[in-house]
């Protein structure tokens, strides 16, 4: 794995965690939620995890490419699907616990829901189903392992009514540990699952970056809104050119007019096929294709 994608896996962990402890701040600061009906402390306390855990992580993509369009984008939408996801989740999780007589498969089951639904938002703001797939299987399971801790923490100080501290560190701890769980496996799914990426191999405020391309056409250019957008070269057009996925197969076309895209140094004036290894010239920005190991394709054009 390169550092650009454990750079965004570690993004993705930290502003988790973040969230869960900045949910959990206002949880016990100004909630008080113990003498309502459970089902609709699950949904609020669900609500407000679920707010913040998923704004923090859906700002993850426009702050590592310092795009202010898919932070202002990403954020509040995390926030929104983050909070239905948390109020869902651990209500559905709460009926299958008492269903299932205090066993905490039912809970796990609304912890997985939680994250599930965190973790399609990112997906659904880039409008790229394989990036929904990515964030559901990443949230279901970072959700699972992340909520699985935080109760076996919360049982374990269940009955230390006479240690209030303990009790209130361990739902601090629990919670960043599930924030923390969630957006790393959302970013290791994604890694992990990737069809293709390009990585920027030029000199420059873009070099080491690495981009999954997860979108059936995707757009690289100079607008802040490209699905990979390359700032800083005055060659580059707002749309200059798009990746187009057919079947397993990937193909670079110019939808410009600079006439300044190249593969492997060939000027490229009609859609050309990509192979692994191939370096994409765009302007003065250098990018190598890559395809993961062990996958084969039909090469032939």
């Amino acid at each position: 794995m390169s550092m650009s994608l454990k750079l965004r896996i570690y993004y993705n962990a930290i502003f988790g965690a973040i969230g869960g402890l900045i949910g959990w701040f206002i949880i016990e600061s100004f909630l008080s939620l113990g003498n309502i009906n459970i089902f609709l402390s699950d949904a609020i306390w669900g609500g407000v995890m679920g707010f913040f855990i998923g704004a923090l992580i859906g700002a993850v993509d426009g702050s590592l490419n310092k795009n202010l369009y898919r932070t202002f984008v990403g954020c509040p939408s995390g926030a929104l699907i983050g909070a239905v996801g948390g109020m869902v989740g651990l209500t559905i999780g709460e009926g299958l616990f008492l269903l299932g007589g205090g066993g905490t498969v039912g809970r796990s089951f609304g912890w997985a829901i939680f994250g599930l639904l965190i973790g399609i938002s990112e997906g659904l703001v880039n409008r790229s189903p394989r990036k929904v797939s990515y964030g559901t299987i990443g949230g279901a399971i970072g959700g699972l392992i992340g909520g699985s801790v935080f109760d076996a923490l919360s049982r374990a100080f269940a009955h230390q009514s006479q240690n209030l501290i303990n009790q209130t560190l361990s739902r601090a701890v629990g919670l960043i540990v599930l924030g923390a769980s969630i957006g790393a496996f959302i970013g290791l799914v994604e890694d992990i699952l990737k069809s293709a990426w390009l990585k920027v191999i030029s000199s420059g405020r873009h070099e080491g970056k690495e981009f999954n391309i997860t979108k059936k056409i995707t757009v690289i250019g100079a607008a802040e809104r490209c699905d990979i957008p390359l700032f800083g070269d005055a060659q580059i057009a707002q749309r200059h050119a798009q990746i187009r996925q057919d079947k397993n197969k990937f193909w670079l076309e110019e939808i410009s007019n600079q006439n300044n895209s190249f593969v492997n140094q060939q000027l490229i004036t009609v859609p050309k096929l990509l192979n692994h290894g191939d370096t994409i010239q765009l302007g003065q920005t250098k990018l190598l294709f890559n395809y993961p190991k062990g996958k084969e394709q039909d090469r032939q054009e």
